[in-house]
């Protein structure tokens, strides 16, 4: 998979069913299986000041993300991460 893959998806992102777009994220994640990008210090400024008891959280792969924050804050009672990627 390289970048020339991603135009085609590009193009039909908002006519692309649910399905469609399952099997293209599980082609990018056999190919980029190291999806765990974020800005930790962000996020814990963020929920320093927000001070939030649930989260929601879109396209968190595995819950590296979740895993950080809820080692160091019990104040979080639930965090959802929904993640479209099949491996994950």
């Amino acid at each position: 998979m390289n970048e020339a893959d991603f135009d085609p998806w590009r193009h039909s992102y908002g006519s692309a069913s649910y399905a469609e777009h399952r099997d293209f994220y599980e082609k990018v994640a056999e190919a980029y299986p190291d999806q765990r990008y974020f800005n930790l210090p962000a996020v814990r400024q963020f929920v320093a000041a927000a001070r939030p008891s649930r989260v929601f959280e879109l396209g968190g792969w595995k819950g590296e993300l979740a895993a950080e924050i809820l080692d160091e804050d019990d104040g979080i009672l639930e965090w959802l991460n929904v993640e479209i990627a099949p491996q994950a």
